[in-house]
């Protein structure tokens, strides 16, 4: 992946009958422009049980604001997922499965404008999840519904989903 890559309101597919593996980013993150496409790569895709997503440091961000994004693979080992919006609109929804074991830093699909929505948040997995920083879909209207499942263990910091307002004041 081209650090900042540029995606806006279309689709973009990767797409590898192995691996994929993101490289340790300079800047620590992968930005991409806000928009509301999907991003979607997916490892395995010939579905032989030989292919990885894989992400050399674990402290590195995939930023996708706004954008849903889906990961698959055998295996997933991954650092940061944030697809909160910049400023307005709805947090993306995060897709995350694995045939294997699904490794990740955190996921954050929260929104902090007012009425926005957090992201849903879907975490499959064959083996186990780690996900030890959380999961956040919090939002000032409606937060997004988590679902994780697991086959084998599973291991979290704080899920939180949770939706707040803010009241006008009577000055």
């Amino acid at each position: 992946l081209k650090e900042n890559a540029l995606i806006d309101t279309f689709d973009a597919i990767l797409q590898a009958a192995d691996s994929i593996t993101i490289g340790d980013l300079v800047d620590d993150q992968q930005l991409f422009s806000e928009g509301t496409g999907l991003i979607a790569l997916i490892a395995d895709a010939n579905n032989d049980g030989i292919g990885d997503v894989f992400m050399q440091d674990f402290e590195d961000s995939l930023i996708a604001r706004g954008q849903n994004l889906t990961i698959s693979g055998a295996n997933l080992r991954l650092g940061n997922i944030n697809t909160s919006p910049f400023v307005l609109g709805d947090g993306g929804s995060v897709e995350l499965l694995a045939t294997g074991d699904a490794i990740l830093n955190s996921v954050i699909t929260a929104s902090e404008a007012a009425g926005g929505r957090g992201g849903d948040v879907t975490i499959r997995s064959g083996g186990t999840i780690s996900v030890p920083s959380g999961v956040n879909t919090s939002s000032r209207g409606s937060s997004g519904n988590i679902l994780i499942t697991s086959q084998n263990d599973l291991f979290t910091g704080d899920i939180t989903t949770s939706s707040f307002s803010v009241l006008p004041s009577d000055n």
